[in-house]
């Protein structure tokens, strides 16, 4: 699919990680300029919800590390590896509204 028609696509469904992996395993058309902020946003939210979960989560090689030590990493790299306003919200979800993620 040409990617000036997956656009309205992704501003429609923006947290669909599925369109995000599309668009940056295009077909070698490539990423039309449009699309580039939609596209920034988003892997910026996955960014820091997969550090959340990778973290928060139990790997054959180490038990999961807790949410407390996940959000230490993403208030640690603010600004510099995750997007200071997606980090904030993301921080806030947890330890403002208490979400939970389920296990």
């Amino acid at each position: 699919m040409d990617p000036a028609r997956k656009l309205p696509i992704v501003e429609d469904n923006p947290g669909d990680p599925r369109l995000i992996i599309e668009m940056l395993h295009d077909s070698g058309s490539g990423i039309v300029a449009e699309s580039f902020d939609t596209l920034a946003a988003a892997v910026d939210r996955l960014a820091v919800a997969d550090v959340v979960e990778a973290m928060v989560s139990h790997r054959p090689y180490r038990p999961a590390l807790g949410i407390d030590a996940a959000l230490a990493e993403i208030e640690r790299g603010v600004g510099r590896l995750y997007d200071a306003e997606v980090s904030r919200v993301c921080v806030a979800l947890f330890r403002e509204d208490h979400f939970q993620l389920s296990t």
